[in-house]
């Protein structure tokens, strides 16, 4: 008896399956159709699959990591329309390539989403994939832990780490001519003495490997434009040097 139900389930599951995309799509003429001798109900199941895979899609766009699949799976089929756009998905496929934007460095923008990595680029590497390695990350987010947008949130709520969030993030850092407003809308508020350079320090014993962080994210804005123009600028000091210097500034 048993026998017997573990081989009419298979059956009965390969039944639901090929029946499943035998509705009436009403498919364009000369949309591309499979034809297979001797065997037209799986060229049937082939045709509809292929216009499923079209039809029900949620939409294209920009997004740059799907690309190379979808034009080996869409360019080649004939007379197929996206309902979205109303144009042949060759059109659709055309237009979203020529408005992916490259920056006038040549980094070619993924169209994707909100990334704790390079702004306009795949959202990962977070600095939490390496959360307690010596010298490989790390991060401060002037926010509550539970406000901390992303993956990166997700890892530290997960963690139970608020060690780099809102008021704690804050104490690791010193200030120079800068007076502290503390978190303020999920911000850390800071407000110039006009006393002199507006300087924020990293405490003492940060050391970080150049090798393993290739670049520094800061987000951040001005309430007020000064009328003197004068750019913002990161400064670092390598293993070895007593002091901060331009030769090691980069603005932004």
């Amino acid at each position: 008896m048993l026998k017997k139900q573990y081989i009419i389930l298979p059956i009965a599951f390969l039944t639901i399956f090929l029946n499943s995309f035998s509705e009436d799509y009403l498919l364009p003429e000369n949309f591309t159709r499979f034809e297979i001798p001797d065997d037209s109900e799986v060229g049937t199941v082939l045709t509809e699959y292929l216009w499923y895979h079209l039809f029900k899609r949620l939409g294209n766009g920009p997004t740059l990591f799907n690309k190379e699949y979808l034009l080996c799976a869409d360019t080649w089929v004939n007379d197929f329309i996206d309902p979205h756009r109303n144009k042949t998905i060759q059109e659709v496929h055309r237009e979203d390539l020529l408005s992916i934007r490259i920056d006038d460095e040549g980094y070619i923008d993924t169209h994707q989403h909100f990334s704790h990595a390079h702004d306009a680029g795949w959202p990962f590497p977070l600095w939490t994939q390496t959360y307690g390695q010596k010298d490989k990350g790390i991060g401060w987010h002037f926010q509550p832990l539970e406000q901390v947008p992303g993956w990166v949130g997700e890892n530290l709520r997960h963690a139970k780490n608020n060690l780099t969030c809102g008021e704690n993030a804050i104490k690791q850092w010193e200030l120079q001519n800068l007076i502290s407003h503390g978190i303020v809308e999920n911000k850390w508020k800071l407000e110039s003495t006009g006393e002199g350079p507006s300087i924020i320090t990293s405490t003492p014993n940060l050391n970080l490997s150049a090798k393993d962080i290739p670049f520094f994210q800061l987000r951040w804005k001005r309430e007020i434009q000064y009328q003197s123009h004068l750019l913002p600028y990161m400064e670092w000091k390598r293993a070895g040097d007593s002091d901060f210097s331009p030769e090691r500034r980069f603005y932004f």
